[in-house]
């Protein structure tokens, strides 16, 4: 009856429910920013040449993880992750149009080898904050679903993404 009589006065809605819905979109936005993040980084990148730039993901993913990151601290850590991985992007984009066009087999091979072992460093570091503070804020607000899930999703990730590496470095340990 109160909700009722303040909507009729004042033609709003209550505070709560108008912070309940802006948080809704906050976390429809924050998911939204990061499934497009990571889509950036589903392509493989042969001879060095990156056609979907995976820096624009680290900068979605970065903002996606923002309202994570008040939850726990290891996803704040895994959203510095993030940004560091932005570096390594941003030197590989930067890069990617000498290492393209070089005729020199073992320079593409040195300059692919290299970005492929700091992505794959930077890569288990991020995820592993990350998945970590999933599973440990799922457990403290007993999201059963969601921590039975984050174990598989953790090693389905890794696995995605240095299936990507190894994508990106075999054809130049052929050449």
């Amino acid at each position: 009856m109160r909700f009722k009589r303040n909507t009729e006065r004042t033609g709003r809605c209550p505070k709560k429910l108008q912070n309940a819905e802006k948080n809704k979109s906050v976390a429809k936005r924050s998911r939204l920013f990061l499934l497009i993040g990571f889509a950036f980084f589903i392509n493989p990148v042969p001879l060095g040449l990156d056609l979907i730039p995976d820096v624009f993901g680290c900068i979605f993913i970065y903002f996606g993880l923002t309202q994570l990151a008040f939850f726990d601290g290891a996803v704040e850590k895994a959203r510095k992750c993030i940004f560091y991985l932005f570096v390594v992007e941003l030197f590989n984009l930067i890069f990617m149009r000498s290492v393209f066009l070089s005729d020199i087999g073992s320079n593409r091979l040195l300059a692919v080898t290299v970005f492929s072992i700091l992505q794959g460093i930077v890569y288990v570091m991020a995820f592993r904050l990350l998945f970590s503070g999933i599973s440990y804020f799922s457990m403290r607000n007993n999201c059963n679903q969601s921590l039975k899930k984050c174990d598989n999703t953790a090693f389905m990730t890794y696995l995605a993404f240095f299936v990507r590496i190894a994508a990106t470095l075999i054809p130049e340990l052929l050449a």
